[in-house]
């Protein structure tokens, strides 16, 4: 599992 996609998806939660 990718680090990024982890961070891209907490990006797009927290930016909601």
């Amino acid at each position: 599992v990718h680090p990024v996609l982890m961070v891209i998806g907490l990006i797009l939660i927290g930016g909601e």
